[in-house]
Formats: C-alpha cells, sequence, structure tokens
C-alpha cells in the first residue's frame, strides 16, 4: 500500500462508488451502492417539476460522489506523508481530486 489507497479494513461505511437515480418514483431521489445494491440515502425536497427539483438533484450527485471524494482527499494526504511522496503524485492525485469534484458538480 503506497498511502494512496482507501484502507478496506478501516471502511466503516457501504462500499462504493454510488449512484444516484434522477428518475426514481419511490419518493424521493435514491442513492444506492453500485458494488453491493444498497440503498444509501434517500434525498428529498422540491415539488415534481418545481425549481427544488434542481436542488434535489445537486445534493443527491454531491451524496454519490462521497466515497470517491473522501478517497481523492485520502490520496492527496497519506499517511505516509512527506514533501518527496507528495510531489511525487501530485499531478495525478490533483487530477484525481479536479475530476471527482467535477462529478459532484454534475460537470
Amino acid at each position: 500500500m503506497t498511502g494512496a489507497e482507501p484502507k478496506t479494513q478501516d471502511i466503516a461505511y457501504t462500499p462504493g462508488p454510488w449512484k444516484y437515480d434522477e428518475h426514481s418514483l419511490r419518493g424521493g431521489m435514491y442513492v444506492s451502492s453500485q458494488s453491493c445494491a444498497v440503498d444509501v440515502a434517500l434525498v428529498h425536497g422540491g415539488t415534481p417539476g418545481g425549481a427544488l427539483i434542481n436542488e434535489r438533484v445537486a445534493n443527491a450527485r454531491l451524496i454519490a460522489a462521497a466515497p470517491e471524494l473522501l478517497e481523492a482527499l485520502e490520496a492527496l494526504m497519506p499517511e505516509n506523508w512527506s514533501p518527496e511522496n507528495y510531489l511525487e503524485n501530485r499531478a495525478f492525485n490533483i487530477g484525481r481530486a479536479r475530476a471527482v469534484i467535477q462529478k459532484a458538480r454534475g460537470q
């Protein structure tokens, strides 16, 4: 382990990646795990066709990105952090962080 990978034995949340269902008809927008088919969150808010639907989608998208956001942050600040290994992996880790931020923003 280089310090950039998450410590799976320490994970106490439902494993990612997570996805959200924009077309959910079950009373809200569900966020679920792609790896074990478990719902992890139900996002409410807004009314069908209302302006708050966009906010519901944005919240669900952000929640769904949570495991990847955590992994990207852990990669930027591994437990064995030192100036040498930070510079060695910096470009890759910054690119990874930017990609997951864009995903969370729906870009």
